[in-house]
């Protein structure tokens, strides 16, 4: 027996092995729907800072309303001026970069510049959520032990189970919407845990405007920040975190979920009670009311 008469009768025991497996997952998912609890609604706020560079514009609206809500901040937010003034009470981080075994370029830098300044900085207390991906990382094994982070897992199954109410699940943390971005896990997080309001600040996401194609036929973006990029300040190339070029088409399709995403988002907080409100003085985002 040849090797392709050999694979032809492999072919069909994998895939009903796959099969199996799938249902399985599904099985243990909405078993765990039905057992699981939600949050019991608070009356809070939560604030959620991003690192757009509008967000310095509006500081000193933030500063007015801090004292009285939960601040959540993401990313390299912590190289801004005014993280040790603020004092966030939570840290969202969702980009592969931060705990990806093979992370290499810019990712790394930025995650070593992380680690640097959070242990450096840090001098209260903060909940740091991760995906629960994120397990035995090197960034957890960096930050475990320091006795002011609380580190925090939330799901990063997008699996859904069978026969349920898809909002419902996600109240349960059982299961979420896929993280194109970080703030679909900051407002997941907010909705998750109950908040009756919550505003963000910060989320530009005019990506589109500093993109450009080099003769070299990469991607190439220039970010601009809440703060002074020490990595990734002026022209780089869009790559993944293990260094793979993201082609035109994968980003204008990777916006087109992203900002889609952002109505299932408002679908969820219409759902919960929970008004969350667009804040930021530039932003691309048309899902979410702005005030």
């Amino acid at each position: 027996m040849n090797i392709k008469n050999i694979c032809k009768k492999i072919k069909p025991v994998y895939y009903s092995l796959m099969g199996m497996r799938l249902f399985i997952k599904k099985l243990i998912v909405t078993i765990k729907y039905i057992f699981l609890k939600e949050n019991k609604k608070t009356e809070k706020k939560l604030i959620i800072l991003g690192t757009g560079s509008s967000l310095n514009q509006d500081i000193a609206k933030i500063k007015e309303q801090v004292n009285d809500c939960d601040v959540m901040c993401v990313n390299s937010y912590l190289l801004n001026e005014n993280f040790e003034i603020i004092k966030p009470n939570i840290y969202v981080l969702a980009d592969p970069s931060y705990f990806a075994k093979n992370v290499v370029g810019l990712g790394l830098n930025d995650r070593n510049i992380f680690i640097e300044n959070i242990k450096k900085k840090l001098q209260w207390n903060l909940v740091l959520y991760l995906p629960k991906r994120a397990k035995s990382c090197y960034l957890v094994e960096e930050l475990s032990r320091n006795e002011y982070i609380t580190i925090k897992y939330i799901t990063d199954n997008e699996l859904k189970p069978f026969f349920f109410n898809k909002y419902k699940a996600y109240n349960k943390n059982d299961v979420l919407p896929p993280f194109y971005n970080v703030l679909v896990m900051c407002l997941s997080i907010g909705l998750y845990k109950k908040y009756k309001a919550i505003d963000f600040y910060g989320a530009d996401h005019n990506w589109c405007h500093d993109l450009h194609v080099g003769e070299d036929n990469l991607v190439y973006i220039v970010e601009h920040h809440c703060y002074k990029e020490k990595s990734s300040s002026g022209m780089h190339p869009s790559q993944y975190e293990d260094g793979r070029p993201i082609t035109m088409g994968d980003m204008m399709s990777g916006f087109g979920k992203l900002f889609n995403e952002y109505y299932n988002i408002q679908e969820w907080a219409n759902y919960n009670g929970t008004e969350i409100y667009n804040k930021s003085s530039v932003s691309f985002i048309d899902a979410f009311k702005r005030k």
